[in-house]
């Protein structure tokens, strides 16, 4: 995404993780990878406190992806409720379920990575 662009990088993430709140994801996160990662802009972690509610905040997420008109390059995990990642290209979404994302703690993996403002607060729990 070139610099032209950045504010929409932001909108559309934040479009995301409020589409993430609307429906009880906790611990959200959207992380600037611009620079620091080859395949993504942009990254929103989320947990969720079921695997139910995982399942849940991908749908809503998914579906406000595509009002913004972002294609779905590919997913994975929608099954188990365990953790469901979502490339929609310029943002790559992560929503876990709460022990999942503690144990992988991809997080981690960019902890110099700026971390955009939500422009809302996110509930917290447990990680």
């Amino acid at each position: 995404m070139s610099d032209s662009t950045a504010d929409e990088l932001v909108t559309l993430g934040q479009a995301l993780a409020r589409a993430a709140d609307d429906i009880k994801g906790e611990n959200i996160r959207l992380l600037d990878l611009r620079g620091r990662c080859a395949y993504t802009d942009a990254m929103l972690f989320v947990s969720g406190a079921s695997d139910r509610q995982v399942r849940a905040i991908a749908d809503r997420v998914s579906g406000k992806a595509t009002e913004l008109g972002l294609a779905m390059i590919g997913q994975e995990g929608s099954e188990s409720g365990n953790w469901v990642l979502m490339d929609h290209g310029d943002v790559v979404v992560h929503v876990f379920y709460r022990p999942a994302r503690m144990y992988y703690d991809l997080e981690s993996l960019w902890a110099d990575a700026p971390e955009i403002e939500l422009g809302f607060e996110t509930e917290s729990q447990g990680f």
